[in-house]
């Protein structure tokens, strides 16, 4: 009676397709980068009205933006955020006292995640096995520009660390009323963080 073989061709075959699966999942396989945190940053000090990612199912800190000129923008504080993919579409509306105008941008980005996958491929590999990312909204002078952040503490080593830019939108001027900024006017003058002689809006300077 002959002898059945112990593997078959087609069961070779499986083996050999499972095998390298496996090689890639190890070697090669990256999940899908998501963020935890948010933080918004400016050039310059502004009020941000809003900025909302993915048609407002989101958003980061509204409010005044302090000026933060550091390249690249730091990441602390913010919102602590649910576990998120990263937005194809941002939008922000801002107003900038200096200036004396109101700037809206909206920035369509479906490469994102191909973006910041790119960057994490560029890293170092991080001590804990896997980054903690946030996302930047940087706001600088009529751009918004999108940065990814990511960091790695373990106690044994320094603070690992990356801050990438994936994405710029050119805002345009649009109308709106300032009046309701006056007393934030007011408080960056002030705090001398903004020209003493700003004129408050709906002033006739």
């Amino acid at each position: 009676m002959p002898r059945t073989p112990l593997f078959t061709r087609g069961s070779l075959l499986f083996l050999l397709l499972l095998g390298a699966g496996l090689l890639w999942l190890v070697f090669t396989y990256q999940p899908q980068p998501k963020i935890t945190g948010v933080k918004g940053g400016s050039l310059r000090p502004v009020m941000v009205e809003y900025i909302w990612f993915n048609e407002g199912s989101w958003s980061a800190p509204n409010g005044i933006y302090y000026a933060n000129p550091r390249i690249p923008p730091a990441a602390g504080g913010g919102a602590t955020l649910s576990s998120r993919y990263l937005p194809t579409q941002v939008e922000a509306r801002w107003y900038d006292p200096v200036q004396q105008c109101f700037y809206e941008a909206v920035l369509l980005a479906p490469d994102m995640e191909q973006k910041a996958r790119a960057v994490l491929k560029t890293q170092p590999k991080p001590y804990r096995g896997k980054y903690t990312l946030k996302l930047i909204p940087f706001l600088r002078g009529s751009d918004l520009e999108i940065w990814l952040h990511g960091d790695d503490e373990n106690y044994f080593h320094d603070l690992q660390e990356f801050t990438e830019l994936l994405s710029v939108a050119h805002g345009q001027k649009v109308p709106g009323d300032a009046t309701k900024y006056t007393a934030a006017v007011k408080l960056l003058t002030k705090e001398k963080e903004i020209p003493a002689d700003t004129p408050l809006p709906g002033s006739k300077e």
